[in-house]
């Protein structure tokens, strides 16, 4: 890409693995765990490739209410449930409910096909956005642009500078 300005329809991953939100959270936990490339961002589409919002693997450990075990105290052979076993077990009805929906972000930071690679490394490294949505208007995703994708076009144009050099 010598002389020539890099832009993100460039560099972008156009086959991008998309969720709906009505997507179970235990669906969603299978998807990134059978994922053949590295994506730790999903993007929440609707049919037409409207992009809705993104969840990742962090919304999943962070904002997923798993249930906890009910707190449960031993006292001479007999047992008593001290937070209530039925604030336990509306907390695990909630998990068989949970939707994507219900975690993702839906305010995401993206850019268009003709975002540059300058605006896109500032965007992932000030921003700390290791994951970039690409959209045209009017909002359907039609890439994804990660850290390492900003990464193979720096190695790419250093070695063509590098061997200028000799």
């Amino acid at each position: 890409m010598e002389n020539q300005i890099c832009l993100a329809r460039d560099i972008m991953r156009q086959n991008v693995l998309t969720v709906q939100e009505t997507t179970t959270i235990n669906e969603l936990i299978r998807i990134f765990l059978q994922a053949t490339k590295m994506q730790d961002l999903i993007p929440v589409v609707e049919e037409d490739n409207k992009l809705l919002g993104v969840v990742t693997m962090g919304d999943i450990l962070y904002k997923k209410l798993y249930p906890y075990g009910p707190q449960y105290i031993d006292v001479i052979d007999a047992g008593a449930y001290y937070t209530g076993y039925g604030r336990y077990m509306a907390s695990f009805k909630k998990q068989l409910n949970t939707y994507v929906a219900d975690i993702m972000t839906r305010h995401v930071r993206c850019v268009t096909p003709d975002t540059s690679l300058e605006s896109l490394m500032l965007l992932a490294v000030d921003g700390h956005i290791p994951n970039i949505p690409v959209i045209e208007k009017p909002n359907t995703l039609v890439g994804i642009i990660t850290r390492r994708d900003i990464l193979k076009v720096l190695e790419n144009s250093s070695g063509a500078v590098a061997s200028e050099a000799f």
